[in-house]
C-alpha cells in the first residue's frame, strides 16, 4: 500500500485534466484553443508525475490504469457537453442511419451510463493503491475491471433488444468489429 499522500496526488491527476477537457464549457467570445488547453493538461500531470515517482518509484505502476479510464472518461463525457452529440448516439447513427428519438434518449443516458462507469473506475484505480494490497489492485486492474466492462457491454445489449425489441440492433462482436474497421477516431467528432 501506498501512503496517504498519493490519494492527494492521484485527484490531482483525475481533477485538473477532467477539468480542462471536461469541466468548463468554452464560451465563444473566449474560446481557447484545444492544443493548448492539452498542452497545458498534460504539463501539469507529467510534473505532479515526475515528483510522485522521485518520492516514490512504485507510483509509476498505478498510473496505467488511471490514464486509460480517464481518457475513456473524457472521450465519454465530453460528448455530453452542450453542442455535443453523445457518443453512443454517434455510433448508433453510424449503425442504423436515422435514429428513432425514443432511441436517441436512451443512446443519450447510455452515454451517460458509461461516462459515470469509467469516472467510477478512476476513482477506483486511485483509491486502490492506497487502501488495499498489490494483489487486490492487481486483481481489479488486471482482470475484474476488463469482466466489469464486458458485462456493461453485453448486458445493455441484451437489455436493449428486450426493452427496444421492434427495432434492429447491431450484435455486440458485430459492433466491436464495426468499430475497429472504422477507428476509435471515427466515432469522435471535433
Amino acid at each position: 500500500m501506498l501512503e496517504h499522500p498519493v490519494v492527494g496526488l492521484g485527484a490531482l491527476l483525475v481533477l485538473i485534466p477532467a477539468y480542462i477537457f471536461v469541466g468548463h464549457p468554452a464560451k465563444e467570445s473566449g474560446k481557447r484553443s484545444a492544443g493548448w488547453e492539452i498542452a497545458i493538461g498534460v504539463s501539469i500531470v507529467i510534473g505532479l508525475v515526475a515528483v510522485a515517482i522521485n518520492r516514490d518509484p512504485a507510483f509509476a505502476l498505478f498510473l496505467p490504469p488511471i490514464a486509460i479510464n480517464l481518457l475513456l472518461l473524457v472521450i465519454f463525457a465530453k460528448t455530453l457537453l452542450p453542442g455535443n452529440e453523445p457518443l453512443i448516439t454517434q455510433l448508433s447513427r453510424l449503425e442504423r442511419g436515422e435514429i428513432p428519438p425514443e432511441l436517441v434518449s436512451y443512446t443519450r443516458r447510455l452515454t451517460w451510463v458509461w461516462s459515470i462507469f469509467f469516472g467510477a473506475l478512476v476513482i477506483e484505480s486511485v483509491l486502490l493503491p492506497v487502501y488495499a494490497s498489490i494483489e487486490i489492485w492487481s486483481l481489479f486492474t488486471n482482470i475484474l475491471n476488463y469482466l466489469f466492462i464486458a458485462v456493461l457491454f453485453f448486458g445493455e445489449y441484451f437489455y436493449r433488444v428486450v426493452r427496444y425489441g421492434r427495432f434492429d440492433h447491431t450484435p455486440p462482436l458485430q459492433l466491436a468489429i464495426n468499430i475497429a474497421r472504422r477507428g476509435i477516431a471515427s466515432l469522435v467528432r471535433p
